[in-house]
């Protein structure tokens, strides 16, 4: 027996003209129900009523098996009333496994720079498969994602260290909550520690002019120009005469990271030299003069 639901809709009030006149052609023919419950009477006369309703796709699915015909109804409006508003998730997808959803989607759509995919990489071979690997998705709740902290803490990590690997595993929620797989993210409100920011000295003019006293001549101009610039390790080695321009007194540098088997140039960078760094493109001058001797 099918037991029909209200709405608001025409189909509704076929349903409610079926209850008063026992209209036997129901649902009209091109109409679909969305939800219903149907009783099911065992063997031993007892009955009990299933609720049904349809996903986004059409497809018949179950809310339950009920006691009683008001019960069943009530979880299939429910379900209903998220398929129409589309906050409905299908069960099945939340139950993939952690390891499976990394694999498999997360991790093969990332973007990353080479050496930003081998840190990732890491990340997830040491800290999150093994703590999150064989767990649905769905099942890995914020007291899951809260105990790997504090074990993360007890267990030697630096604060640094826990807030960066934290970053990585909201991003892997964050997707599966875009692709409708958990209807929130774990990540959120997670108690992390405190990252005490280090206090930084600035070299005095004494101690600089030590300093430079002490570099070797052939690394100095290396050492200067890093100073002057605020140029990172890979731009600095990666600085060619072509990279120089003298009438603007600028430095073009291009950051060069080794790849797997190519060297991909991923960004550029242009800095703007003072009229205090004469120095710097006096010495560039000088290296450049000497290779054509």
């Amino acid at each position: 027996m099918i037991v029909q639901h209200r709405a608001s809709s025409s189909i509704g009030v076929w349903r409610v003209l079926r209850s008063w006149c026992g209209h036997r052609n129901w649902p009209p023919e091109g109409e679909r129900l969305t939800a219903w419950a149907r009783k099911y009477v065992a063997s031993d006369g007892v009955e009990t009523f299933r609720a049904y309703y349809r996903d986004p796709d059409g497809r018949t699915r179950s809310a339950g098996t009920f006691s009683s015909t008001r019960a069943a109804l009530r979880a299939a409006n429910r379900e209903e009333g998220k398929v129409g508003d589309g906050t409905w998730l299908d069960p099945k997808f939340g139950k993939i496994t952690f390891r499976d959803f990394v694999e498999t989607v997360w991790f093969p759509s990332r973007h990353l720079e080479p050496t930003t995919r081998v840190a990732y990489r890491s990340y997830l071979d040491k800290h999150f498969l093994p703590a999150f690997g064989t767990r649905p998705i769905a099942r890995v709740l914020p007291s899951t994602v809260q105990e790997w902290v504090t074990k993360a803490v007890e267990d030697g990590l630096s604060p640094q260290s826990v807030v960066k690997y934290h970053v990585m595993l909201h991003s892997v929620f964050k997707r599966a909550v875009r692709d409708r797989v958990i209807p929130f993210n774990p990540c959120e409100e997670t108690e992390l520690p405190k990252v005490i920011a280090r206090r930084t000295r600035t070299l005095t003019p004494e101690e600089y002019r030590t300093l430079l006293h002490e570099i070797p001549d052939r690394f100095k101009d290396l050492i200067v120009t890093d100073i002057e610039t605020g140029l990172r390790w890979g731009e600095l080695i990666a600085l060619r005469p072509r990279h120089i321009d003298f009438l603007r007194r600028t430095i073009k540098s291009v950051m060069d990271r080794m790849g797997h088997a190519q060297i991909m140039t991923t960004q550029k960078y242009l800095h703007a030299l003072p009229d205090a760094d004469e120095k710097n493109l006096s010495a560039f001058d000088q290296i450049l003069n000497r290779g054509t001797q």
